[in-house]
């Protein structure tokens, strides 16, 4: 369901497979090194949602793919004040996104990932 482009660590991946949560990353599907817009090209053929701390380029991004009528699967953007270090916190938010929202975005669309209370 996830796709971690290279701002985010694998390991989120790694927390995330122990506790069921579909994530795959950059450095497992050989992508370091692409460009923002390969990253999202990517993501798009395997289907999946990327999730990236870089908010600026990839609402930017989404916007320019729409226009060309070029499908991606949508933009989870982890806000800066969500520390992407705890990873245990980033997968239980993206588990209860998986959970609210089963069958994934809506293409085109960006959202903020939101921390789950207690995590």
């Amino acid at each position: 369901m996830f796709y971690l482009d290279e701002n985010l660590s694998p390991d989120i991946a790694i927390v995330g497979a122990a506790r069921g949560v579909d994530i795959t990353d950059w450095k497992s599907c050989g992508q370091a090194g692409k460009r923002d817009d390969e990253q999202l090209r990517f993501a798009a053929a395997e289907g999946r949602i990327l999730v990236t701390l870089n908010r600026r380029d990839f609402r930017r991004w989404s916007r320019r793919f729409q226009e060309a009528g070029e499908a991606h699967a949508g933009v989870l953007l982890v806000k800066e004040n969500f520390p992407p270090w705890e990873f245990g916190a980033v997968v239980a938010a993206l588990a209860a996104f998986a959970r609210e929202h089963p069958d994934g975005m809506t293409p085109y669309t960006w959202q903020t990932l939101l921390r789950v209370a207690g995590s």
